[in-house]
């Protein structure tokens, strides 16, 4: 059970290898593990059913190859910000990202950034596909906007009568 002396002593010790690659790997977000310089240095499974990329086919590549094609100047500058203003956080909390799905279509994401404090600085990258969500925020505008226009249509009709 969730509860007994095996978890007790389970996190009262530091991870085991075998239990960090299995969190790791059991996440249902892509984890990228970021070089400095932007190379990727490691992928989970999760990022072939968000992105279509294999994990071993990111390794060593720059994270800009995820980056849509317009943004990938700005996001250089961004990524050496960051390396030099390491903190946590969350990306694109007042704009919508999308991230580069290997057949070129982007997928809109939800990005979060956290340096990791290894024998070199590190960055994860914590990504989770939202496309389900911002397809239902545009069904919920699309209604606002049809409920607003019927009430509008509603209004001027009920003025021309009088």
């Amino acid at each position: 059970h969730c509860y007994g002396p095996g978890l007790w002593r389970l996190l009262m010790v530091p991870l085991s290898d075998r239990l960090a690659h299995a969190l790791v790997g059991a996440s249902p977000d892509a984890i990228l593990l970021v070089a400095p310089d932007g190379l990727i240095c490691y992928a989970n499974a999760s990022v072939t059913s968000i992105l279509g990329w294999a994990p071993d086919a990111l390794v060593g590549e720059n994270v800009s190859v995820l980056v849509p094609e317009a943004k990938r100047p700005e996001h250089a500058d961004q990524v050496r910000h960051f390396a030099s203003h390491r903190a946590t956080r969350t990306m694109g909390q007042r704009r919508e990202l999308k991230a580069r799905h290997v057949d070129g279509n982007l997928v809109d994401v939800d990005i979060k950034l956290a340096p990791i404090a290894l024998d070199d600085p590190m960055v994860a990258v914590y990504l989770r596909d939202i496309t389900a969500l911002r397809e239902a925020e545009r069904e919920v505008a699309r209604g606002i906007r049809e409920l607003a226009e019927a009430h509008a249509k509603l209004a001027r009709e009920s003025a021309a009568r009088g």
